[in-house]
């Protein structure tokens, strides 16, 4: 094997690991996934085992009304910041965070989970939140 097909084969291999990559810590997607971004169940992770930021972050509440179909990743992040969770490399469909709402009594607040669910051209199509008590619903 000469050099060139030693690159190209090498270059293979790590395009096959990315690939593979893409399902690792995915193991939430929703059901019923659509080309035009709508699910037919909503999954959303398990925050203790698998959110990198456990505790969540106080969204700018303001932002958080700005999200709306048809926002591209980097607009939805530029508002959001970057999602909670390891979503994987290639694809991603489902964006997930872990926010923490005011609930108008004091200090007190609600942990909600929000999902973005992308159509195949990665705009934000569908919004979901875990429980249906969330104040952002």
């Amino acid at each position: 094997m000469n050099k060139i097909q030693k690159r190209i084969a090498a270059l293979a291999l790590a395009g096959a690991a990315l690939v593979g990559l893409q399902g690792c810590g995915t193991a939430w997607v929703s059901k019923g996934l659509t080309d035009d971004g709508r699910v037919s169940e909503p999954v959303f992770p398990d925050i203790q085992k698998d959110a990198w930021l456990k505790d969540g972050t106080f969204p700018n509440v303001s932002n958080l009304h700005q999200v709306a179909s048809g926002m591209s990743k980097d607009q939805l992040q530029d508002l959001l910041g970057k999602p909670h969770f390891n979503e994987g490399l290639v694809d991603v469909r489902e964006w997930d965070y872990v926010f923490n709402l005011r609930t108008g009594q004091g200090p007190a607040f609600i942990t909600c989970q929000y999902k973005v669910i992308f159509d195949s051209r990665h705009k934000a199509q569908s919004f979901h939140w875990q429980p249906a008590s969330c104040p952002g619903q």
